[in-house]
């Protein structure tokens, strides 16, 4: 009611349909986006910190896969590491 008595007929306040704080985020797009950058996934979950860490990682990895001593070492870890933060884009995605 308001201040004259009547009920009120203005609707409750919708949230914006543009903010991101809070919403789902889409799983394809997290995989999409981790598969082609490393860290990117994360980064568009808003993992920022999380996305560049893993970004650096991959960087060195890579590094060592084309510089190292034990480029083969080197390569399968690149790997196993590129799979485990893709999947983990998409869990976090999901959460």
């Amino acid at each position: 009611m308001d201040e004259s008595g009547s009920a009120s007929t203005t609707p409750p306040a919708r949230p914006s349909p543009t903010a991101t704080k809070g919403q789902a985020k889409s799983a394809g797009t997290a995989m999409l986006l981790a598969l082609l950058l490393p860290g990117l996934g994360h980064m568009y979950v808003g993992k920022v910190g999380l996305g560049l860490v893993l970004l650096a990682g991959a960087v060195v990895l890579a590094n060592a896969t084309i510089n190292g001593s034990e480029p083969k070492v080197a390569g399968a870890l690149l790997v196993v590491f590129q799979v485990t933060q893709i999947v983990l884009a998409v869990r976090a995605a999901r959460s």
